[in-house]
């Protein structure tokens, strides 16, 4: 409910695309952002920190316009 009320309101503000990053391996948030309409774009290596250790994380995008 809250990505639909998210993009609802983005389509009045002039912003073309959305971002979200995701840990791995983590399939359901995955899901989630591919039933959105987002793709992955890209895997940054041990950029975030968590639990005293670093993780990959994998962005995903989403096109607004379409």
């Amino acid at each position: 409910l809250l990505y639909e009320a998210l993009f609802a309101a983005l389509t009045t503000e002039d912003v073309h695309r959305a971002y979200a990053g995701i840990v791995p391996p983590n399939e359901a948030s995955v899901r989630l952002h591919e039933r959105f309409g987002f793709h992955h774009v890209g895997t940054y290596r041990e950029v975030g920190r968590k639990f005293g250790r670093y993780w990959d994380v994998a962005w995903y995008e989403k096109d607004l316009t379409a």
